[in-house]
């Protein structure tokens, strides 16, 4: 399988007015731009990190997810980078793990799955630049045909460029809004904040095996693991502030979790390379402005379980790119509410009742325990946490094989600047 290539640090960017400017290539971001460009709009996608880079994720795509792919004509592709399919849950909260089994899933890298949606997002021309950082410029006319994004590396300004529109993807901390005040971020007090890391394990043996979500639960928050593409184990974690202070650091605080649940993963925390989030579960206000919107976790997170972050995300990007090429077509301020008013996250009540359970370290024990003898009131909880679905393994492995059996090449070549303009 072919590695992911960099991407170039910079390019020369033509003088001409953008369509579409999308600050953050991760899931939101890359497949908003791809969907704009595919529909023939002219689009910028900036991100301010270098790529391929990790992210503070589980790298679970559930079902949901799979299909939006699927519908972008995308599925082929994923599949072929190779991620495991996800059948079975694993919840560790002191003694035996209860077992439940998973409607479906993938776990990918994030590092290897945004570096191959950015090179879809090349090949359908969208022009790529990484390791710049993008503000949006405060707009002096209300009226005015376009808005300006500015550009610096390296905290050197580049240039300031004019675009239609702009899209905002660049997750929790949303920094590319700082200079617009009209946008409040609404915090849950008790918000965890995230972690994340990946170990490199040789044994599938051990949990989690090889297909298998893990969940321990302890009293400084909950701990996500699952073995990609590569076999090794990806630790996400959300964590309560004040025990992440308290125990000295991410690795003893995620060591101190999967020890009181009882995983026998607690010894392989120290040494491993962690990053981190600020508070995850919050809600972006307002999600538009005059032609600006938001998309993704800038707009709003919810803390997930079987990869209901990253379908909000693609299910988002799916729904903002139609309203994109209206908003081309036509600017007109009823584009605004429209956008502020989104669909329900069918899942978002039910993490946040989730959430506020695994809080309750003290109760979750005894519940699980009962859950052990009670198989019915399992397999409810189950198909509770991940709603069956019709889409199956064999639908997913058959997506990355043609007709000759063969998997299908993982495209990773970088288009140039000039193939790209």
């Amino acid at each position: 399988m072919s590695e992911i290539p960099s991407w170039p640090s910079s390019a020369a960017l033509p003088s001409a007015t953008w369509d579409v400017v999308v600050i953050g290539a991760g899931l939101a971001g890359s497949l908003t731009a791809l969907l704009a460009s595919r529909a023939g709009a002219r689009v910028l996608l900036v991100e301010k990190k270098a790529l391929p880079r990790d992210k503070v994720c589980g790298g679970c795509l559930n079902t949901a997810a799979l299909r939006v792919f699927e519908r972008a004509g995308l599925l082929p592709g994923l599949a072929a980078l190779g991620g495991p399919w996800l059948e079975r849950y694993e919840l560790f909260a002191g003694g035996p793990p209860l077992r439940i089994p998973l409607a479906g899933g993938v776990s990918v890298s994030r590092s290897r799955l945004d570096a191959w949606l950015v090179t879809q997002a090349r090949q359908a021309a969208v022009h790529c630049l990484d390791q710049v950082q993008a503000l949006v410029v405060d707009l002096p006319d209300p009226q005015s045909p376009t808005r300006v994004v500015e550009l610096s590396r390296a905290g050197q300004p580049l240039e300031q460029l004019e675009t239609r529109l702009v899209v905002v993807a660049d997750g929790l901390a949303h920094a590319s809004l700082q200079k617009q005040p009209g946008f409040v971020d609404r915090i849950s007090p008790r918000s965890h904040v995230g972690l994340a890391a990946r170990a490199a394990l040789p044994s599938a043996a051990t949990s989690p095996e090889r297909g298998t979500i893990a969940m321990a639960v302890g009293a400084g928050g909950y701990v996500g693991l699952a073995r990609d593409e590569t076999g090794d184990v990806h630790l996400a974690a959300a964590v309560d502030p004040r025990c992440l202070r308290s125990a000295g650091g991410p690795a003893a605080c995620v060591a101190a979790i999967l020890g009181q649940a009882g995983h026998p993963l607690q010894g392989a925390c120290a040494g491993l390379s962690w990053i981190g989030t600020g508070p995850l579960t919050h809600h972006l206000h307002p999600a538009a402005a005059h032609r600006l919107f938001v998309v993704g976790d800038a707009l709003r997170y919810v803390e997930p379980f079987t990869g209901e972050g990253m379908a909000w995300a693609l299910h988002g990007a799916e729904r903002l790119a139609p309203l994109l090429l209206r908003a081309l077509a036509g600017w007109r301020p009823g584009f605004i509410p429209e956008w502020n008013q989104p669909p329900r996250f069918g899942r978002g009540a039910w993490c946040r009742t989730l959430t506020t359970a695994l809080r309750s370290h003290w109760l979750v024990r005894p519940v699980v325990a009962g859950l052990r003898h009670t198989p019915r009131l399992a397999r409810y909880l189950a198909a509770a946490i991940d709603p069956p679905s019709d889409f199956s393994r064999e639908r997913y492995e058959a997506a990355g094989r043609p007709a000759d059996g063969h998997l299908l090449p993982v495209a990773t070549r970088p288009v140039s600047s000039e193939e790209a303009v």
